[in-house]
């Protein structure tokens, strides 16, 4: 797997589009919009490992062949089997994709754009006490995180489970 160093590519989208036709960084939105999809681009190779690793843990084909066999379409298949099944590795992806956010450097500051890193980084040379209240802040919400992750991938209880246990 090839992951792009934040750098480089920062620096390849400053040449790209910061000239005409293309000239994306002379407003905001342009500058945002190049945030953005520098921040997917440096995490679509962490999301696709974990929906890779939900794939692969799962049977898709019998889960297929079995929904097929009692009459379900593939939007049947893919929103109430496939996805319901990749739970677990749809979030796992999510709290990487928002590690990875939350902890970039890079292009926020070559973007001029606000965000966590940055603001930490700035307020860290002039201030003693902030930023290590921001850096306990950061670390609480990724805990939360992991949290939510574990809550939600455990899913509801299924009817046969609560009958099962009685």
């Amino acid at each position: 797997m090839c992951v792009v160093p934040a750098i480089v590519l920062v620096f390849g989208m400053l040449r790209i589009y910061s000239r005409p036709p293309l000239a994306l960084t002379e407003s905001d939105t342009g500058t945002d919009f190049l945030l953005i999809a520098g921040y997917v681009t440096l995490s679509l190779p962490y999301m696709y490992r974990a929906v890779d690793t939900g794939l692969r843990a799962m049977d898709v084909r019998t889960l297929t062949e079995a929904a097929q066999s009692l009459g379900a379409g593939w939007p049947t298949i893919l929103l109430r089997v496939i996805i319901p099944n990749l739970r677990v590795a749809l979030l796992s992806g999510a709290f990487l994709t928002f590690t990875t956010v939350i902890g970039e450097f890079t292009f926020a500051t070559f973007l001029a754009r606000p965000a966590f890193g940055p603001y930490m980084g700035l307020l860290g040379q002039t201030r003693a006490y902030e930023p290590a209240a921001l850096a306990i802040i950061s670390l609480i919400l990724t805990w939360a995180s992991v949290g939510l992750i574990q809550v939600v991938g455990r899913g509801a209880p299924r009817q046969g489970q609560l009958a099962g246990a009685r």
